[in-house]
């Protein structure tokens, strides 16, 4: 038996359970039954949503509290010694080296470790980033012993990636096969479409050639990105309301604002081919093609209701729930969307080009890594409202000296770009009816950091629907990456590391 500790929620997602179910898929496969433990009900509810069909593998509902580890470890104990647990994979960043310690005097302990904050008691520790040199483990672990007085195992580097089993690319072949969305190939349970279904089925009812563009967030959607990017895209024209304006008007809109090739007015579908304008304004102007967005729904999206509604009265939008074959999802669109998170590792591994952004401190490093492969493009930070307030008001000189203080230590790294990949000022920031006044002038007030970075999105957005040629050598980066086998590998190592443990 082997045993599984990893929870989700509201507030930390999904990603930590979804990536065990994973991993736990293949240890069944290798023949061995699994337990999973977690916290509360909550957790529960998104094992029983994803891993309805995995049998070999038990939950168990521990009734703890998902952030305090140290508060379970009684009843953790001894459920591993109830269950004849052999060893142990835990997935969290709640975690202390006294928990792992009492673990380890049970069973030995495997930990996902996505943040190298120190050194670990545990057998056996995964990094699957491609960012794991920056965090120095071979350093930090030098001279340490685990409970069993051994050296801890590493496991790093993205070829230890746990994808599901949709993603793998088998022999080394090229997964990403090209086909366009049809209602046939949606699972009419888990998606609906917004009225105008024509817009969705890789032809557009005008015979253009149509662009699918995957927007998710995870499993869920804290700083409301989805409704943002939506929004942002529908103000650009790049999702029209039902009943709205024409596609020329839509072409014009989305023109660069200093193109000399001719008054916007004159743009037409027959004439917005591909030219090169003059070298002084050093813009391409693109047929701009029909765009479908599809748009990915977790569980613990808190606005999916608003989302909905959009896509009820706009065209081109459908809605995707509970997706159980996101690989074919993605390889089925030409664009994606994403946070950085485990999301960018399965977009490279289809060789999706992604337009993504950063969500939490300890995706920095994601975002330096996926910057540098050629195929993906860093949009922004998002902050919450207050944080974004707060760096308006220092950005403005009229911050007190606490607010200059608190300003996030990402935001301030030389290493990480957190400027949104657009030239474009906020609307909430040069609008003046949207400025406050103070004692020291007019200070623009923090519109959500998600409506900044939504406009750095759709602006790359529009210029790679657009660029073919672009996405293809995107695309090419990213195929030689990953080759989706990481939870396999991880499975193995867990049952070799266990023969090998005292």
């Amino acid at each position: 038996m082997i045993g599984i500790r990893a929870d989700a929620n509201s507030i930390i997602a999904t990603g930590h359970v979804m990536r065990c179910i994973t991993i736990a898929r293949q240890l069944v496969k290798l023949g061995e039954n699994v337990t999973f433990f977690m916290a509360d009900e909550e957790s529960k509810a998104v094992y029983d949503l994803y891993a309805a069909d995995l049998h070999g593998c038990t939950p168990v509902v521990l009734g703890s509290s998902w952030d305090d580890k140290m508060g379970e470890v009684e009843v953790l104990t001894a459920a591993l010694r109830e269950r004849g647990v052999r060893a142990l994979l835990v997935d969290s960043y709640s975690v202390t080296c006294g928990y792992f310690r009492e673990l380890r005097r049970v069973c030995p302990v495997a930990y996902i470790d996505d943040l190298g904050k120190e050194a670990y008691p545990v057998d056996l520790l995964i990094n699957y980033s491609g960012y794991y040199k920056e965090l120095g483990y071979e350093k930090m672990y030098a001279g340490k012993r685990n409970e069993g007085g051994q050296p801890t195992q590493f496991l790093l580097g993205l070829k230890y990636a746990p994808l599901r089993e949709q993603f793998c690319a088998e022999g080394g072949a090229d997964i990403r096969k090209r086909f366009p969305v049809t209602q046939e190939r949606i699972d009419a349970k888990t998606s609906t479409l917004s009225p105008s279904e024509e817009n969705c089925a890789g032809i557009s009812g005008t015979g253009r050639q149509n662009i699918n563009i995957l927007l998710t967030a995870g499993g869920g959607d804290m700083h409301g990105m989805l409704i943002a990017v939506l929004e942002e895209a529908s103000r650009r024209g790049l999702i029209l309301e039902v009943g709205g304006m024409e596609y020329k008007e839509t072409l014009n809109r989305c023109l660069p604002a200093n193109c000399s090739i001719g008054k916007r007015d004159d743009v037409t579908e027959r004439n917005i081919k591909e030219r090169q304008v003059s070298a002084d304004d050093g813009v391409a102007v693109h047929e701009l093609p029909a765009l479908s967005w599809h748009v990915v729904i977790g569980n613990l999206v808190r606005d999916a209701g608003r989302i909905e509604e959009f896509a009820a009265t706009h065209r081109g939008v459908v809605i995707h729930r509970n997706v159980s074959d996101m690989a074919s999802l993605m390889r089925s669109c030409d664009i994606a969307v994403a946070a950085a998170g485990t999301m960018l590792t399965e977009c490279a591994v289809v060789g999706l080009p992604t337009v993504f952004y950063q969500v939490a401190d300890n995706q920095k490093y994601n975002v330096t890594y996926w910057s540098s492969t050629g195929g993906m493009i860093f949009a922004g930070e998002v902050k919450s409202a207050a944080d974004a307030e707060s760096e308006v008001r220092v950005l403005s000189g009229v911050a007190t000296e606490s607010e200059v203080g608190a300003v996030p230590v990402a935001a301030s790294d030389p290493g990480i770009n957190v400027t949104p990949a657009t030239d474009t000022v906020p609307a909430a920031a040069s609008d003046p009816e949207s400025s406050e006044t103070t004692e020291t002038g007019a200070v623009p007030k923090a519109a959500t950091a998600s409506a900044a970075v939504a406009s750095g999105i759709c602006q790359e957005v529009a210029a790679l629907s657009g660029d073919r040629a672009r996405r293809e050598k995107m695309s090419s980066h990213l195929r030689s990456i990953v080759d989706g086998q990481g939870a396999r590998r991880i499975a193995k190592a867990i049952l070799e590391n266990l023969r090998n443990c005292k």
